[in-house]
């Protein structure tokens, strides 16, 4: 369901309107929309009393919960138009994780960063208990054995730069010192899956690419005055390769 707008689509001025829940004629529009998968709403747009703004907006949020709608917002992330509509959307309609404060740590491993050069980097949400710089964890994966490894380094995301204190639950870190971890690995016992699957669900359709493959005529190659079995390469990037194959080298050079 679309919570904004575009104007001058297709041209340098097209920017991104959010609608406001404020006008009647947005307020009853999306309230239709929003009556489809909400039993309250609908009582309310039956009996003549249409939900107001908090009212809507709390629906919204509630049915975008449970995964019954699906807020959709326009926008470019190179001119930056409709980020704030979408940040605010983020806030006001996707509620915060359950979070235990105490028990055994549980998390999972949502993005991994491996630079050309340098130590391999995990973040990490965790969702229940603490975990500590130094401290030895296991992760566990889909079809995997344990991952066992001691945090070298742990810097939680938010905090200013110096804050040794442990991450905990509710909160996201940059773990450093456990080589081989990858994306959807899972922090506690086995088979403890407290946000869900790990992999998402198979696609409902697959594209099938078919190669077509086009007669190309193969460039000329001449050969050697001397060895006429031995290619001899004049303009291509094989040149040189060719003449090391070239028995009379200095010859082709100057023939060339």
């Amino acid at each position: 369901m679309p919570l904004t707008s575009v104007t001058g689509l297709g041209t340098p001025r097209a920017r991104a309107v959010p609608y406001a829940l404020t006008d009647p004629e947005v307020r009853e529009r999306i309230a239709e929309s929003v009556a489809e998968v909400d039993e309250s709403v609908l009582a309310r747009l039956v009996d003549g009393t249409p939900p107001d703004a908090e009212q809507l907006r709390a629906a919204l949020s509630a049915r975008t919960a449970d995964g019954s709608l699906h807020p959709l917002f326009f926008g470019s992330a190179l001119g930056g138009q409709g980020v704030r509509a979408l940040v605010d959307g983020v806030v006001r309609l996707i509620p915060p994780a359950p979070v235990a404060p105490g028990g055994p740590p549980r998390g999972t491993v949502f993005a991994v960063h491996q630079p050309p050069q340098g130590e391999q980097t995990a973040y990490l949400r965790l969702f229940a208990g603490e975990l500590r710089a130094r401290q030895r964890i296991e992760l566990h994966r889909a079809g995997g054995g344990p991952l066992t490894g001691r945090i070298t380094a742990l810097d939680v995301v938010g905090r200013p730069p110096g804050d040794d204190g442990p991450l905990t639950a509710g909160n996201i870190a940059v773990v450093r010192g456990l080589p081989g971890v990858r994306t959807g690995d899972r922090l506690g016992p086995p088979g403890d899956t407290p946000d869900g699957p790990a992999t998402s669900p198979p696609p409902p359709w697959n594209p099938w690419c078919t190669p077509v493959t086009r007669s190309v005529p193969r460039p000329c190659v001449p050969r050697c005055w001397r060895w006429p079995t031995r290619t001899r390469c004049w303009r291509s990037a094989r040149r040189r390769t060719a003449r090391r194959r070239c028995c009379c080298t200095a010859r082709c050079r100057r023939r060339s």
